[in-house]
Order: C-alpha cells, then structure tokens, then sequence
C-alpha cells in the first residue's frame, strides 16, 4: 500500500491498468451520485477498480450507496472531487490535495 499525491487522471488511469486498486478521498457533493442522500457526503472514500477507455469512465466500488458496485464516474467529474481531508472529525479543510492510496493487488 503507498499514499501519492497525483497531478492527473492519468496517473490513476495507469494505477488501474496495472491491476492495482486505487482509494480516492472525494468531495462527494461534487460527484453527483442520485443514489446519495443529497446533496451527497462532503467528505467520502471511493475505490477506483477499472477504467473504460471508450467511454472515459472510471469504475469504482462506492461503500456509501446499496447502487455502488461498479458504479461509473466520467474522468472529469471524479478529477474534480478529489480532495483529500486530514481526518474523519470534520477539521477544516483549508486547501485541495490530490492523493491517492495504490493497494497492490
């Protein structure tokens, strides 16, 4: 398992197309999920399993939904909810960090 900060989508594209899983902290109000109580988690977990190249999506497994498995984000949408937070108490976020955790299949 090793925590990255990443500067693209790409980088979680190649993640996933070596076979690794890839953890994203997200604002989840960005995601726009219909499943979610709206307006959705300020604060969430996804796991980033595949991506489809041909559509541009990401696939993810989304623990805050009974809809979540192999639910599909379009790569501009799940780049924008990226951000990471420094704990589950809610402190203040007071800037946007992209990071990510590869778990190693």
């Amino acid at each position: 398992m090793e925590t990255k900060s990443i500067e693209s989508p790409q980088e979680i594209i190649q993640e996933v197309t070596a076979g690794n899983l890839v953890v994203l902290p997200v604002n989840g109000q960005i995601l726009g999920n219909p499943f979610y109580t709206q307006p959705g988690p300020e604060r969430h977990m996804l796991v980033v399993i595949g991506y489809d190249p041909v559509k541009l999506e990401f696939i993810t497994n989304d623990p805050g939904t009974r809809q979540g498995e192999s639910y599909r984000y379009s790569v501009n949408v799940l780049w924008s909810s990226i951000r990471d937070y420094p704990t589950g108490n809610h402190e203040p976020i007071t800037r946007v960090n992209k990071n990510i955790v590869v778990v190693s299949r």
